[in-house]
């Protein structure tokens, strides 16, 4: 059985993890994830923060690299 290709995750696993990013946001990480898993923040609304650019929401950065 061939594994599933996922082209558009490509860009996330070619590149190395940015540790030091992940310390800087680590708990603003988490505390959405939490807020995600209580179900006390809107899946939709913590995703609009992403889109809005890495200056207005800083965790967006990840996105942006």
């Amino acid at each position: 059985m061939e594994p599933k290709t996922l082209p558009t995750h490509r860009s996330l696993v070619s590149r190395p993890i940015d540790w030091e990013l992940v310390k800087q946001q680590y708990h603003e990480m988490i505390r959405l994830a939490s807020a995600l898993y209580t179900r006390t923040a809107d899946p939709e609304a913590i995703l609009r923060r992403f889109t809005r650019g890495a200056t207005a929401y800083p965790l967006a950065l990840v996105n942006a690299l």
